[in-house]
């Protein structure tokens, strides 16, 4: 559910230790807070941030007991930390899978290592094997040679750290924080945990929730009345913060529309909607169907645009927002396919009539596209035969040669396949394809 964010209670027993699950954009805010609570309002810089797939447990103690930069207090808020997601079992090539599933490459990579370490290997000995040989000292077939190669080649040195060193259970942070209170040092530090999901049941993470103050934001689970209350609380409440209403069919197609999954994805539309509403105060289903569809009609152009210009890095930026806001990647892909597919019938027929592409776009609109039409009509590519003359003449300068176009419409369908029954995240899949043709 979504609790409301409350102070901590004076008259239960102090804990020593906070942890706050949900997306890091729903809860930067509240982490931030609790952080300067502690610091005093002027040592914001003694706040580190350290993620659990990127540093160990002891790195993180090793911190907490450092005396901060400006100061003698510091926190450190520690993001998904690896034991808390290790599941029930103890198996890690059990563990690797789950994280594959779950995208958590860097955590995956260390796990590889684990499992890799368990078998003998060694960190100055893993560039001998080849991935097929690795794959089958783990002897198991709920991973794919795909994966294996993707973590050697894009996260090796976190492979090699798994390998050389052992994996964190814990029990250093909870050791630490039963004695944070006990001395000097451990008192001047404090440590917030971040999860951005709730981990599975574990003796562990009972164990952590015994020592810290716990603030859970994650999306009500379920679909049923209860959750659904809950959501349209949440919802309400943040218009209401921005001085806005809405109503109650309103609501519901907004839910529609961006879904439940994410809680940053749902804060995130609600803002732009209120800046697009500007001084009115109560928003209409009218409001919602033109300005949350619009929306997310204008960042697929938005995407398909920079993919057009080879610009990597707005290209990336409109990937993630769609994906965030709960586009279909296959709907992505579509919108991927059909600029491709323009660009190639635009490109062939203005090679067909010898056509410049640095042409001025009068002469190309009076001279050139009557020609280009007839042309693109005598082999059946009608649709885009009455594409608008200036849209076909922006895709024919498009930077990309014809050869490249051919070789991103081959890519296509396994694109498709990959984004249907891969078990890699179709973000991922996608951000491949862009860095292949884009970089």
């Amino acid at each position: 559910m979504y609790p409301e964010l409350k102070k901590m209670d004076k008259n239960k027993t102090k804990k020593p230790g906070l942890l706050i699950i949900g997306e890091w954009q729903a809860v930067k805010e509240r982490c931030i807070e609790k952080a300067c609570q502690f610091l005093g309002k002027d040592q914001k810089d003694n706040i580190t941030i350290l993620r659990g797939d990127e540093v160990s447990e002891a790195q993180v103690i090793e911190e907490l007991k450092t005396k901060g930069l400006f100061g003698d207090k510091k926190v450190i808020i520690y993001q998904d930390p690896d034991f808390l997601f290790a599941g029930k079992g103890k198996d890690p090539v059990k563990k690797l899978a789950a994280a594959l599933d779950r995208s958590q490459m860097k955590r995956a990579a260390r796990l590889l290592g684990s499992a890799l370490a368990e078998k003998g290997l060694y960190p100055d000995t893993i560039s001998t094997y080849r991935p097929q040989e690795l794959l089958s000292l783990l002897e198991t077939n709920a991973i794919n040679i795909e994966q294996i190669q993707e973590l050697l080649t894009y996260h090796l040195k976190e492979v090699q750290k798994g390998l050389g060193t052992k994996g964190s259970d814990g029990h250093l942070l909870l050791n630490w924080l039963k004695k944070r209170d006990k001395g000097n040092r451990p008192g001047n530090s404090l440590v917030i945990i971040h999860l951005s999901q709730k981990p599975p049941a574990s003796t562990i993470f009972k164990k952590f929730t015994e020592l810290c103050h716990v603030e859970n934001l994650t999306p009500p689970i379920g679909k049923g009345q209860e959750a659904k209350r809950q959501l349209h609380l949440f919802i309400r409440k943040i218009l209401k913060d921005q001085g806005k209403e809405i109503d109650n069919l309103a609501l519901e197609r907004f839910v529609e529309l961006v879904g439940t999954g994410s809680v940053s994805a749902i804060r995130n539309e609600l803002l732009k909607l209120v800046h697009l509403c500007g001084k009115k105060n109560r928003i209409s289903v009218k409001d919602i169907e033109s300005l949350v569809v619009r929306h997310k009609e204008e960042e697929i152009f938005k995407l398909t645009e920079a993919f057009r210009q080879k610009r990597l890095g707005p290209a990336l930026e409109s990937l993630h927002l769609l994906i965030e806001q709960n586009i279909h990647p296959l709907a992505l892909l579509a919108a991927i396919r059909n600029c491709v597919l323009k660009m190639f019938a635009i490109k062939a027929a203005a090679n067909t009539l010898q056509i410049n592409p640095g042409c001025p776009y009068n002469q190309f609109k009076n001279t050139y596209w009557p020609d280009m039409k007839k042309i693109l009509s005598k082999y059946s590519a009608t649709t885009m035969s009455k594409m608008h003359p200036y849209s076909a003449f922006v895709h024919l300068g498009s930077p990309y040669k014809i050869s490249t176009i051919y070789d991103m419409m081959e890519e296509m369908a396994e694109l498709d396949l990959a984004l249907k029954g891969s078990k890699l995240d179709p973000r991922v899949v996608i951000e491949k394809f862009f860095f292949k043709y884009l970089a």
